[in-house]
């Protein structure tokens, strides 16, 4: 019940970035377990991050592009998740 609320909550997110995304450029600064990454963008004067799951390609240092909700950038995924063509945004 819980795995099905989760993907449930994820679809809604993607979605909402989908339609409400702003694309920016993270950088990796931390490798995590089995392949994921996390990053670091900024927003105004804040930093926020993320995690990349299948960033087995990413090193240290790399960048990535990433979409995030404007009004709360704590919401945010990497563009390979959310497909959006951030060169129109």
């Amino acid at each position: 019940m819980v795995a099905i609320i989760k993907l449930i909550d994820t679809e809604c997110t993607i979605r909402q970035l989908r339609k409400e995304g702003v694309c920016t450029i993270a950088t990796v600064y931390a490798e995590g377990y089995r392949f994921s990454r996390f990053y670091e963008f900024k927003v105004e004067n804040s930093y926020y991050t993320g995690k990349a799951a299948s960033g087995a390609y990413l090193e240290i240092g790399d960048t990535l592009t990433i979409v995030y909700l404007p009004s709360n950038p704590e919401i945010n995924q990497p563009n390979s998740v959310i497909g959006l063509n951030c060169n129109n945004r």
